[in-house]
């Protein structure tokens, strides 16, 4: 097991909302001059937000130092306002100070993929499917009201708003009427088709199916095939999609497609429940939905040589056995997993190069959420343990 270093501790409600769709972020340098220009926040004032009722429903790097923290009010906390509360801080591992970004409403709604960009020049944006924020050496310049906008330019109900990914020059994609458009951020109006739907469409039951599910929205019309989840490279170079068919166990094929030359790679995948981008463009990871899987499985594809490996992990590692898998995120070769088993969540590495398995936290950990630092040498792990919340880092190799 490596070797942890607590630097938060909190007592909050038991869950955490985390997706496994994403991508790894560059690391960001942050002006030194202007770092934490807000009214600066103790640990102490922040630990204090679980006594109303908050969860950390996010959390990442910012550099090899600053992490990012989200921390979001319980519907139950909430119940007397319109909408739970949302707060973005910023704070220094080694000197556990930092600052609130911002503070506003949210509808505790929870998208798959990251949503927090870095961009190369000290941008971020921070969103879902309501909202985009955009700061700048950690000061809010600027928001935007997605859910406005999009109902305004496209309608309600004609586009899938979990749909929505956002790369790091501030150009979305998102699923409207079937079809993946893109577009800027500041020019929805704009629009352009990157990927058209397919024609054949689905019957009647299967379609109040997929609407009940909450993976399309109730259109009149939608393909048998549907798109899901489009995804930027970190290069911007690629986009990656998901092309599923309308049947049980969800039989599906992964698409990279190229934005310059608009050619297509692909690799089938049935019961995949989630996949992102590598570290870099060069690898996509798909994992199995335990729902349907007979067993738990990664398949990483290159796409310099078109390889696809897979890695089934369906037997006790170091005599410890689990029962399903989830990918939180990747450095390099690495792939970080969260393991769920009975009286624990622990975490495990895998080698996608070398096919080396390794524990990362003991098998009763309970970790619900964890991301690798930019230098790759630490893990920046979210635990629950005996109604003990921690935010730790761990040290690795």
């Amino acid at each position: 097991m490596k070797n942890a270093t607590r630097v938060l501790s909190l007592i909050i409600l038991l869950f955490l909302l985390a997706g496994c769709a994403g991508e790894n972020l560059p690391e960001q340098t942050i002006d030194e001059t202007q770092k934490y220009n807000q009214p600066e926040v103790t640990i102490d004032e922040v630990l204090k937000y679980d006594e109303t009722g908050y969860y950390i429903s996010e959390i990442q790097w910012l550099n090899n130092e600053d992490i990012f923290l989200k921390i979001v009010q319980s519907k139950k906390a909430g119940e007397n306002n319109d909408l739970p509360i949302n707060k973005l801080f910023a704070v220094n591992i080694k000197t556990n100070k930092g600052a609130l970004l911002f503070e506003g409403h949210e509808n505790d709604f929870h998208m798959d993929g990251n949503t927090l960009i870095l961009c190369d020049n000290n941008k971020m944006y921070a969103y879902n499917a309501e909202y985009c924020l955009e700061f700048v050496n950690l000061k809010l310049e600027k928001s935007y009201n997605l859910k406005e906008k999009f109902n305004e330019v496209f309608g309600e109900n004609t586009y899938v708003a979990t749909s929505l990914n956002i790369n790091k020059e501030g150009i979305c994609s998102l699923i409207y009427n079937g079809d993946i458009v893109t577009f800027p951020l500041d020019d929805v109006e704009n629009h352009e088709i990157l990927i058209k739907r397919t024609s054949e469409l689905v019957n009647a039951d299967k379609l109040n199916e997929l609407i009940n599910a909450g993976q399309l929205d109730d259109c009149k019309e939608v393909p048998a095939t549907y798109y899901y989840l489009p995804l930027w490279s970190p290069d911007g170079k690629w986009m990656l999609y998901n092309e599923r068919e309308t049947l049980e166990g969800h039989d599906s094929k992964v698409i990279m497609y190229n934005i310059a030359d608009k050619k297509e790679k692909s690799f089938n995948f049935k019961y995949m429940d989630c996949y992102r981008w590598g570290e870099i463009s060069n690898y996509v990871i798909g994992c199995t939905w335990p729902t349907y899987a007979p067993k738990p499985e990664i398949r990483v594809y290159n796409l310099n040589n078109d390889k696809c490996k897979s890695f089934v992990l369906d037997e006790a590692i170091n005599s410890i056995s689990f029962r399903s898998i989830n990918v939180l995120d990747t450095a390099g070769s690495k792939i970080l997993l969260s393991c769920f088993k009975a009286g624990g969540r622990p975490l495990l590495m895998l080698d996608f190069i070398t096919g080396e398995i390794e524990w990362v936290t003991e098998p009763n950990s309970r970790v619900l959420n964890a991301v690798i630092s930019p230098q790759k040498d630490k893990i920046l792990c979210y635990s629950i343990n005996s109604n003990i919340s921690n935010l730790e880092v761990i040290n690795i190799d």
